[in-house]
């Protein structure tokens, strides 16, 4: 299971990055596929009760190229490198932003980068591309801020001011 997991995502890596490129023009996608890892979802295949290591440990540390076992921190800067931080983390400004009727995602992505309230509009479309979002962002009038991650600005967008409105009366 674990290896046919690990050819899906490199599988779906590829099958998105040619996907997107069609649909986008040039587009990057990149997939953390980490090796061996001590986590503690995996702590007692590795290491015995009495703190010395199973010989499963050493049976994987025999394959491994760098002799250990990863550290989860090790990822960090991998995984820092796709997560979506909001442009201020600090009460942010609020931009109001006009979505016309035909605007395509792209298009969007290139406004909200422009009006920096993201910075990098090939990701903001791929965020959209495999969110709950997807395809369902309406025209209209919207206040966005800069403390806001592209999933906040996702789901306002693809609110109607009738359905927010419904919401407040709650």
């Amino acid at each position: 299971a674990y290896a046919s997991s690990k050819a899906a995502v490199d599988s779906f890596t590829r099958w998105l990055s040619n996907y997107l490129s069609n649909e986008f023009g040039k587009v990057r996608v990149n997939a953390v596929a980490p090796g061996y890892f001590l986590t503690p979802l995996n702590h007692d295949m590795y290491v015995n009760p009495d703190g010395s290591y199973t010989q499963r440990y050493y049976n994987v540390i025999h394959r491994t190229p760098m002799g250990r076992l990863g550290d989860p921190r090790e990822l960090v800067g991998a995984l820092k490198f796709f997560a979506d931080e909001p442009m201020s983390v600090s009460g942010g400004r609020t931009i109001t932003v006009g979505i016309a009727e035909d605007a395509s995602i792209k298009d969007i992505a290139k406004m909200l980068e422009e009006k920096g309230l993201i910075e990098d509009a090939n990701l903001f479309i791929v965020q959209e591309l495999l969110s709950a979002y997807h395809g369902k962002i309406l025209p209209g009038i919207y206040d966005l801020s800069t403390d806001m991650k592209a999933e906040q600005m996702l789901e306002i967008l693809s609110t109607s001011a009738e359905e927010e409105g419904e919401e407040e009366k709650e």
